[in-house]
């Protein structure tokens, strides 16, 4: 009984495609995502930085 009570309360959760990745992608597959990332976001921050220099 008490078994069957709690499947009722056993809710089903979806994961992220991020989620999946972090929880299923091999260190290489991640180190190279990461990379990326790195270098996307340091671009967009010197773009930033540049039109801030720009506007003095």
């Amino acid at each position: 009984m008490l078994a069957k009570l709690m499947k009722v309360n056993e809710k089903t959760v979806e994961t992220s495609k991020l989620a999946d990745f972090v929880q299923n992608a091999s260190s290489r597959d991640k180190k190279k995502v990461f990379k990326q990332v790195l270098k996307a976001s340091s671009a967009e921050q010197r773009k930033v930085i540049e039109q801030a220099a720009s506007m003095r």
